[in-house]
């Protein structure tokens, strides 16, 4: 039989974590470089830990959904449940009258795809006004 000390056992899960957040960096890398492209390779690294970390603070549990988490941090900043334009997502996001983290999250995203949606329609709409206009003072 196989016995692990716990010393052994943190190497193993200070390993994991390593590699876990190794694939999120890659992730960021193929999805969002520009927003990678701003920062060092170390600042990066920092600040997807303390991502993480605060992934799980709200609850979050599965790679999957701390993944989703940090797709967030790269479209709206690292500190996105501070800022004052997404801070409604922060307080969603630590909402325990929604039981399940993991649906707060997806609530939040869905929210957040509507909202963006709005933006662009709103641009659009800004754009062809000017356009309108510049063409009718010709």
């Amino acid at each position: 039989m196989l016995t692990l000390r716990a010393e052994q056992l943190r190497a193993l899960d200070v390993h994991r974590q390593d590699q876990f957040l190794t694939g999120l960096e890659g992730h960021l890398q193929r999805h969002f470089p520009a927003f990678v492209a701003m920062q060092p390779r170390e600042s990066l690294r920092s600040s997807l830990r303390e991502a993480v970390e605060e992934a799980v603070s709200v609850g979050l549990e599965t790679r999957g959904d701390v993944s989703v988490y940090v797709n967030l941090c790269a479209v709206l900043g690292w500190d996105f449940a501070s800022e004052p334009e997404s801070a409604w997502l922060g307080a969603l996001l630590r909402d325990t009258s929604i039981p399940s983290a993991s649906h707060r999250l997806q609530l939040g995203v869905q929210e957040l795809q509507r909202r963006l949606a709005l933006e662009l329609q709103q641009r659009e709409a800004r754009q062809r006004f000017e356009s309108a206009t510049d063409a009718e003072r010709r």
